[in-house]
């Protein structure tokens, strides 16, 4: 039988586990203070930024004095106030009457109104018969002048439950002319109601 005897003292543990913590809480006080001064750049940055834009606007009133029109865009803010007054055609009136024509698959994609009256309209469809039902919709109803369909594109979409089958989608672009007279009465009939 062997006996070993080791005469060598084991090295301390202990200095190992106190060291890697601290090397651990050196590194993030660190990067902390490598973000603290990126942040006071940047705020620094902006704080002189913002106190020369006013030092801008600052020589701008000066400039223009309390005589006189301030700034052009005054009248153009005037303008459409005026237009706005004289026009009160309501998008949302006029979203919900058209929204009330689809079909109950069709969805409105893109919609502009311009200030002749006329709207540019962009709705997604199962089916071209989809499209139809809707012009004619659109056609017959009170509020719309003239409906023009100007384009149709067809998109290809893969059954989320089953690969194999492709699911058509239809884009139809229209030009409508709003009729504004027939508009305002409506609104103005329900408003008094």
């Amino acid at each position: 039988m062997l006996i070993e005897i080791n005469l060598i003292p084991e090295k301390d543990k202990k200095k190992v586990s106190i060291i890697i913590p601290t090397l651990i809480i050196i590194l993030l006080a660190a990067l902390a203070g490598f973000f603290l001064t990126m942040q006071y750049k940047q705020v620094k940055q902006d704080l002189s930024t913002a106190q020369n834009n006013i030092e801008t606007v600052n020589e701008l009133i000066a400039l223009e004095g309390n005589h006189g029109e301030p700034i052009s865009d005054m009248t153009e803010l005037q303008n459409v106030v005026e237009w706005a007054e004289n026009d009160p055609i309501s998008t949302v009136f006029m979203l919900q009457e058209l929204s009330a024509l689809l079909p109950e698959r069709g969805f409105i994609m893109n919609f502009t109104y311009n200030d002749d009256g006329s709207v540019q309209l962009t709705v997604q469809f199962d089916s071209n018969r989809e499209i139809a039902f809707f012009l004619k919709n659109v056609n017959d109803s009170l509020y719309v002048s003239d409906a023009t369909l100007t384009q149709v594109t067809t998109t290809e979409y893969e059954n989320l439950t089953n690969e194999t089958v492709v699911v058509p989608r239809y884009t139809a672009d229209f030009v409508l002319m709003m009729d504004k007279d027939a508009m305002k009465k409506e609104m103005n009939r329900e408003e008094s109601e």
